[in-house]
């Protein structure tokens, strides 16, 4: 019988063989089917060998030990070269991680307004990139894609760079534009993120010092200062690993001057007469208000003052970040229509 079933294509060969998953079963299949197959055929299988390839065996009707011994050497060359392009593509992968995660890393950086931290990951993408091309293993790819992603945030870098060496009013006027195009929009948040993350690293520079005097107070007063700065007011694209770095940095140093902030993490405000939670005051002042609407349509303006003395009174209580900064300027919105309810009802 014609070979029908187990049929896979030999790159050795480069043409479809039986394939067996032992040798027994080829030879079985030799033994049982030589006679019809050399009757239709005119010759028959004569043995089986193994094939590196496609790992398993074949059978051959070539009882040729010079051929047997030339198909071993190809097939051996063929290996080595699979091997080798394995090799190429596995090391290609590596090196693109490697360039792709510098690159992000840049990124990261310029959102955050990290200049120099910018500069430094876009210089380790440039030299990865300049070594593939001079590399003779990687002359075959094309880099041109990544020669432009590198090239557009040098692009970025440039501009923050002049942004930050404007005088600085000319950055204050920028900040406060309000119709900013998407480029200005994110060199405003990165100077702004890199406000915040410049007082955080300053605090922490500064609590090394307190350490190394042995001042404890000192230590928890700015790790105090430094963890609030870090739940509220850390506003950039990868916060929330930052904001774990952060932590841990703290952590090491509450460990290493031998101080808890376990009360002092998370403060007690008192509004009202009440000790609260950061987030219960912050509630409790937008449902007040929220209830000033009602009284200033009422006219009833001893309530509306009495209510805004309370507001302000608990606003002083809280820290100074960019979430209190909004109820501090809808407290003066509020003071100023009250005021002017006042003088109409004078009139």
């Amino acid at each position: 019988m014609k070979p029908t079933k187990n049929k896979v294509f030999c790159v050795s060969c480069k043409r479809s063989k039986m394939l067996f998953e032992s040798q027994a079963k080829a030879d079985n299949f030799i033994l049982y089917n030589k006679e019809e197959i050399k009757e239709e055929n005119g010759r028959a299988p004569v043995r089986s060998y193994y094939c590196r390839l496609c790992g398993g065996w074949h059978v051959t009707s070539s009882q040729s030990e010079v051929t047997k011994a030339r198909c071993e050497r190809h097939d051996k060359q063929m290996v080595a070269e699979v091997d080798r392009f394995a090799k190429i593509h596995e090391d290609v992968d590596s090196v693109i991680n490697e360039l792709y995660d510098r690159w992000e890393e840049a990124k990261a950086a310029i959102q955050q307004g990290r200049l120099r931290a910018a500069e430094l990951s876009m210089k380790k993408c440039l030299d990865i990139l300049n070594s593939l091309r001079i590399s003779t293993k990687y002359q075959h790819l094309n880099w041109d894609k990544w020669a432009i992603h590198i090239s557009d945030l040098q692009k970025k870098i440039a501009r923050y760079r002049e942004f930050i060496g404007q005088p600085k009013k000319e950055r204050e006027a920028l900040l406060a534009k309000e119709d900013k195009t998407k480029a200005e929009e994110e060199i405003c948040m990165a100077y702004l993120a890199y406000q915040t993350l410049f007082k955080i690293e300053t605090l922490l520079e500064e609590v090394e010092k307190d350490i190394e005097r042995g001042d404890k107070d000192a230590v928890k007063e700015k790790l105090i200062e430094c963890r609030t700065l870090v739940l509220y007011d850390i506003h950039c694209p990868y916060k929330n690993s930052l904001k774990r770095d952060y932590r841990n940095k703290i952590k090491e140093k509450c460990n290493r001057a031998q101080v808890s902030l376990c009360e002092e993490a998370k403060p007690r405000y008192l509004i009202e007469g009440k000790y609260m939670k950061y987030k219960d005051a912050m509630y409790y002042l937008i449902k007040k208000f929220e209830a000033l609407q009602a009284v200033y349509d009422s006219g009833d303006y001893y309530e509306g003052l009495w209510q805004l003395s309370i507001i302000g009174k608990g606003l002083k209580e809280l820290p100074d970040n960019s979430e209190t900064e909004v109820l501090r300027q809808q407290y003066e919105h509020w003071c100023e229509l009250f005021g002017e309810q006042e003088k109409d009802s004078s009139v």
